[in-house]
C-alpha cells in the first residue's frame, strides 16, 4: 500500500485487524516528510488467507495516551 502522511516524525503504522480487533498483521515505515508537508510513503503487508471482515489501520498510536490516530478503513476478506 502507499499514500501520503503528515504523522509526528513521519512514523506510520499499518494495522490489519479481523472485526473482533485482533492485530493480523502490521507493518511500520516512514513518510518522507512530516508536520507541515505531506510525505509519501509506501509498504508491503501479508494479508492472511481468511474470509470475513475487518478493518485496516493507517496512521500512529500517540505517544501520550497509546491511542491510535488515523483512519480506519473496512475491508472484507475472501469472497468475490
Amino acid at each position: 500500500m502507499s499514500g501520503y502522511s503528515r504523522n509526528f516524525e513521519a512514523n506510520n503504522v499499518i494495522v490489519l485487524q479481523d472485526s473482533a480487533g485482533n492485530e493480523l498483521a502490521r507493518a511500520v515505515t516512514t513518510s518522507t516528510d512530516y508536520l507541515k508537508t505531506w510525505g509519501a510513503f509506501s509498504t508491503t503487508i501479508i494479508v492472511p488467507n481468511r474470509t470475513g471482515t475487518g478493518s485496516l489501520l493507517v496512521g500512529d498510536f500517540d505517544a501520550q495516551d497509546g491511542s491510535f490516530k488515523g483512519l480506519a478503513i473496512p475491508v472484507q476478506f475472501g469472497g468475490s
